[in-house]
Order: C-alpha cells, then structure tokens, then sequence
C-alpha cells in the first residue's frame, strides 16, 4: 500500500513537474509573439528596413517582413492580424480600401515618403509625339484611377469635371475634354510596366519604374501632385494599433537620416522624405 502511494505521489509530481514546464514553454513562446513585429513590404521595398530592424532589435523586438504580391493583399493581413503594420500605400488608398472593404485600418505618425510618379512610354521620347487615338494605361483601383488622371490633367493631355461629390473618385467617365482621344486601358498595378510594349503610354509610380530599369529622367512628365498628404506614402495598421511602442519605433527609424539614405539609394531617388506638415 505504501508502495503503491509512492508511485502515485511519484506519477503526481511527474505530472505537475511536465504542467509547469509546458506552462513556462507556452508563458516563454507568448513573449516572443509579443516581441515579434510582422512588417508587410513589397518586393521592391524589402531591402528599405535594415534601419528598422537595428531599433527594433535594441528595445527587444524581432522584425519579421511579409512581402505581399500586392497592397489589397497586406491590407487583408492587417485585418485579420498576421501582419501588424505596412508601407505600401497612401492614404488616398488606405480609405478607399476602408470604404471598399469596411475596413478599419489607420495611418500611424505622419506621412513618411513622397514618391515619384511619372508618364512612361517605351514607343514616344515625347508627350508631344503622341498619335490621335493613343492607348494610356492607368492603374484600375479608384484612388490610382484618379491620381493617374490628375497627372494626365496636369500633363496638358485631358481636362477632367472639377467638382466631384465627397466620397467619390475621379474615373475615365469623368474626363470632360479629350482633345487627343486618349483610349484609356485600366490595369492592375502589377501589370502596368508590361502594358509598355502594347500601350503608347502609362502612369506609375517611380519605385516600379526604377525596378522595370528605368531611371526619373526617363519619365514623359513627372507628377507634382497638389495634396502631399494624401499622396504620401504611409505606415497602415489595423485601428487601435497606432500608439504601440513597435509601431512608434518603425516610424521613428524611418524618419532617421540613416533610412533616408538608404531608402534613397535602394529606390533609385524615386522614394525622398515627405515635406509636407
């Protein structure tokens, strides 16, 4: 009897040691979640964080980077939680997503990079040259729909309405003067330097542009956009995320004279510190 009770306290205490081990083990992995801070990037963005990791990895974080195919893509992420924050859009972008998608994602700190946007041709050293009936491509969400257009505007190529109800975007319907007829050809972001070799022109970003092998000189006309903010390139998070002390430090080593440089060098000029307030 004694010696069956000592087995029993022995399988007991076996048991209870085991429960405390496998409680330290999940306590321990817990604290390394929390510790860890998922950044979502492009492909052409990734090599832009080796100033973020040297702070995060100095208050204790590990930085993990999700390169997504897309922004719609990241942006899902952010919702449902696998990844904490990105930079890949701007704010234009982030509502339309928010209103496309009842989404609730937000923009952490200030805006960080302006970016370059340009009209390119592989067929045309010249807007000029353009032929009646030339082929434009665009990108197809609603707030690069619209930006495209601007620049388009702004080149001297189209005339678009000037008063548009608040919450709606700019789309080829809205051009009111079309001097050239311009046939416009919407495509996915992904596909616009592709669209070269068939359109006579296109609208995209510099980031893209440098990454296809061309450099801002290249560029038909460069895009001075007239609202800094809303075309700036930002940090997103999911609403309630934004005052996290990893958050903060991302921004903040993002903002350091150390990643404007590299961020320069790594974007060939077309990524440069936002100016505006």
């Amino acid at each position: 009897m004694t010696f069956g009770g000592i087995h029993m306290k022995k399988i007991v205490l076996s048991v209870l040691a085991i429960a405390i081990v496998a409680a330290g083990f999940l306590f321990f992995s817990k604290q390394q979640d929390e510790k860890k801070v998922v950044l979502g990037v492009s492909g052409q963005s990734a090599g832009m964080v080796k100033y973020v990791e040297k702070a995060l990895n100095e208050k204790g974080y590990k930085l993990e980077l999700s390169v997504a195919e897309s922004t719609i893509a990241s942006n899902e992420g952010l919702m449902d939680g696998s990844v904490d924050v990105n930079i890949m859009q701007h704010e234009a972008y982030m509502n339309q997503f928010n209103k496309d998608r009842q989404a609730n994602l937000v923009k952490a700190g200030k805006p960080l990079f302006e970016q370059f946007i340009g009209v390119y041709s592989k067929k045309h050293q010249s807007l000029d040259e353009l032929p009646d009936g030339a082929k434009v491509a665009i990108q197809n969400d609603a707030s690069n729909t619209q930006r495209a257009l601007r620049v388009l505007e702004q080149a001297g190529l189209i005339e678009v309405k000037k008063d548009i109800p608040k919450g709606e975007t700019l789309t080829p319907l809205d051009v009111t003067s079309n001097p050239h007829n311009l046939e416009f050809v919407e495509l996915g972001g992904g596909t616009l330097i592709e669209s070269l070799n068939d359109v006579d022109i296109a609208v995209f970003c510099g980031l893209a542009a440098h990454k296809a092998g061309f450099k801002t000189e290249d560029a038909l006309y460069k895009f001075k956009p007239n609202d800094l903010k809303a075309n700036a390139l930002i940090l997103a998070t999911k609403d309630g995320n934004q005052d996290k002390e990893a958050i903060k430090i991302i921004h903040d080593a993002f903002e350091s004279k150390e990643s404007a440089e590299l961020v320069k060098e790594v974007s060939g000029g077309t990524w440069f510190p936002y100016t505006g307030d």
